[in-house]
Formats: C-alpha cells, structure tokens, sequence
C-alpha cells in the first residue's frame, strides 16, 4: 500500500510539473512578438533610415490586393538606386507578369 502512494505521489508530482511547464510556455508564446519578419524589417527602416540615406525598397505588386509590398530593403552600396533598378531589369525580364518597382525607402 505504501508503494501505492509513492507511485501515486510521483505521478502527481510529474504531471504538476508538466502542467506548470505547459502553462509557462504558453505565456511565454503568447508575449512574443507576433509581427511577421518583414513587418519588423518595414518598422526598422521606417524608424532609423532617413532619405540622406538613399536606401531604397524593391518592391513587388501583391496578386491578391494590388498593393504594392516592399521585398527588398537595397542600402550600404555606393549608388543604391543603381543596385535597384539592375535588379528591376532583372525580375522584368524574367518575371514579366509581374510588376516592379523601386521606391525611396524612409
């Protein structure tokens, strides 16, 4: 009967601790940052780059609402506007059905 209950106690004991494990991560995820990487990236540049800059986004047209989403963030080159429209000559050419652009990133 005695095993019973140090068997019983264990059990307990780990399923306490699984429980309390499970919960913390849960909390855990649920105060991480939910934003997507490229919302982050999007809010860096908006934040810390101005147009002195000269850094500039590579965008492409979203299919499913038409809005232009920036893919690229192109800057540290010495002419930034030529690294972007080499790579807009680029997708054009290989990718024709889709639309490109290249804007002032701040």
């Amino acid at each position: 009967m005695k095993q019973f209950f140090i068997g019983a106690a264990k059990l307990l004991s780990l399923v306490f601790l699984l429980g309390a494990t499970g919960i913390g991560y849960l909390t855990y995820i649920e105060k991480q940052d939910s934003r997507l990487t490229s919302e982050k990236v999007v809010e860096f540049a908006e934040e810390n780059l101005t147009s002195k800059d000269g850094a500039y986004w590579f965008m492409k047209q979203n299919i499913l609402n038409g809005k232009m989403d920036p893919v690229i963030l192109i800057f540290g080159y010495y002419d930034n506007w030529d690294i972007c429209t080499f790579m807009l000559d680029y997708a054009k050419e290989t990718s024709p059905e889709n639309k490109f652009e290249c804007r002032s990133a701040p």
